[in-house]
């Protein structure tokens, strides 16, 4: 909380800080929401994971054989690429999700 020279609290940082704590309670209740429900569908997502297994395995084939060429120097390129994949996709769904419930507070307070 920023404060003036004489000691009293600025309005505007008061509400910039309300609306933070607002963020990270609705995010925070969205998490564990998240948390609870994966632990009610591991089942079904093991289920999934055996059904596309054999998808997943010609996907593999493929790229092992359109990478053959590079030879064993370059045998790390397709697990660096999923998992840079994977960074991206999720860093830029969360952004999302931070700036959708910081937009949906700051409505509320207008």
């Amino acid at each position: 909380m920023m404060l003036t020279l004489l000691a009293m609290p600025n309005p505007v940082a008061l509400e910039a800080a309300g609306a933070t704590r607002q963020v990270v309670a609705r995010l925070t209740r969205a998490w564990v929401l998240t948390f609870a429900a994966s632990q009610v569908t591991a089942p079904w997502r093991a289920a999934g994971a055996v059904a596309l297994t054999p998808f997943v395995n010609r996907l593999l084939r493929f790229y092992k054989a359109r990478l053959a060429f590079m030879g064993l120097k370059r045998a790390w390129m397709p697990p660096a690429l999923y998992a840079a994949s994977l960074a991206v996709g999720f860093g830029s769904a969360l952004f999302c999700l931070g700036a959708r419930e910081l937009a949906l507070v700051a409505l509320t307070l207008r």
